[in-house]
């Protein structure tokens, strides 16, 4: 794809070490600045446009669901799976991508092994519905809820509508899509989370690159609901 080019070089020829009390941070020349906005907005059109595409979404959920199927139905180990388990180390690295799905595909009989056959064959589900939840005009508190939202919390509307469609739940998957532009956060969001902004040199001056942009993003995730 012609999304996420940048010019690293010039970003690389302009990196510069800045220090004060004691500590030190990576900052960018005045001159790269261009460079490191481009990078930015590279970043993120990556993720809107490859990363989270509906069809990588779709492929990640259709492998997440045969996991959680083959848990269930005892083809993968439950206990092995729990972080608290000694031997979960050893259990989850031994499941690469072949043995996974070599593990899976040898119970054919259930569902799990359906759904890794249709990833095999990119015979992939459909976007039976989506909607744009960023673009509706929410309150704060519905914001905040959906915010709170788990994957496992749709399991009864996924069982809902097997039965209004007639067909296997395990074959319905509601997902919830954040897609966070975590570049273009404000410097007072980077420093409260113990990180440093994208800091620029000009002369003797250092500051965040967002107090002098002339781009700068929604600190809002673009929220989008689908049904697979």
């Amino acid at each position: 794809v012609a999304y996420g080019i940048f010019d690293l070089e010039r970003i690389l020829h302009t990196i510069h070490e800045v220090s004060e009390d004691g500590r030190s941070e990576i900052a960018i020349l005045k001159k790269g600045q261009d460079a490191i906005e481009n990078y930015r907005l590279a970043r993120f059109l990556m993720h809107t446009q490859v990363y989270y595409h509906h069809v990588r979404a779709i492929s990640d959920n259709i492998l997440n669901r045969a996991v959680e199927i083959a848990v269930r139905d005892g083809i993968l180990s439950n206990e092995g799976l729990k972080f608290d388990n000694n031997n979960f180390l050893n259990y989850y690295l031994s499941l690469d991508d072949s043995r996974l799905f070599t593990k899976i595909l040898s119970s054919p009989e259930s569902n799990a092994s359906k759904l890794i056959k249709d990833l095999e064959n990119r015979n992939l589900l459909k976007r039976g519905y989506e909607i744009d939840l960023k673009n509706k005009k929410l309150s704060a508190m519905k914001k905040w809820k959906l915010m709170q939202i788990k994957p496992s919390d749709f399991k009864e509307l996924e069982k809902d509508l097997a039965e209004k469609c007639n067909c296997d739940e395990d074959f319905i998957i509601i997902y919830l899509q954040r897609i966070e532009n975590s570049l273009y956060k404000s410097s007072y969001e980077f420093f409260k989370t113990g990180e440093t902004p994208i800091l620029i040199i000009d002369d003797d001056e250092i500051y965040e690159i967002d107090k002098e942009s002339m781009i700068s993003g929604s600190q809002e995730p673009l929220l989008k609901l689908y049904v697979f």
